[in-house]
This record gives structure tokens, sequence and C-alpha cells, in this order.
């Protein structure tokens, strides 16, 4: 069972905080296989943020859930 740390409106306000500002990501995709972004929040909506990620040739951006960080799959830092 996934442990429930925060609330929604504290997810979104941690995220509308940190929009245009460099962060760490760090994604569990399961299995023990946790990967780790540089970049910067570039947009904010109802349900979702989008995340353009630095120095990766692989992934340029990723579109996360609020779900996803009330749940502890997406763990965001400022840098």
């Amino acid at each position: 069972m996934i442990k429930r740390c925060k609330t929604l409106q504290e997810a979104k306000n941690e995220v509308y905080t940190l929009i245009q500002k460099p962060i760490k990501v760090a994604v569990n995709r399961g299995r023990n296989k946790v990967e780790k972004y540089n970049g910067t929040i570039v947009s904010a909506h109802p349900n979702l943020f989008m995340i353009k990620v630095e120095n990766n040739p692989l992934v340029s951006s990723l579109c996360c859930s609020y779900k996803e960080i009330i749940c502890g799959e997406v763990k965001i830092k400022a840098v």
C-alpha cells in the first residue's frame, strides 16, 4: 500500500511555487528503477504539470500528475 503524505492542495502549492525554477526530479518506475532528472517546471494545469528536462538526449520533457506526488512516485526538490 502506498503511504499518503500530502493533500492535493499541498502538492499543487509545491508545484506552483517551483514554476520556472531549477529542480531535481526523481521518478519511481517500479521494480527498484528510479530515474533522476534536472529541469524546470514549464507549466502547471489543474490536473497535470510539465517538466522540461535538461542535459538528457533521450527525454526532453515529462508530464506528471499531482497524484504521483501525493503517492510518492514523483519527488521534486528545488536546487
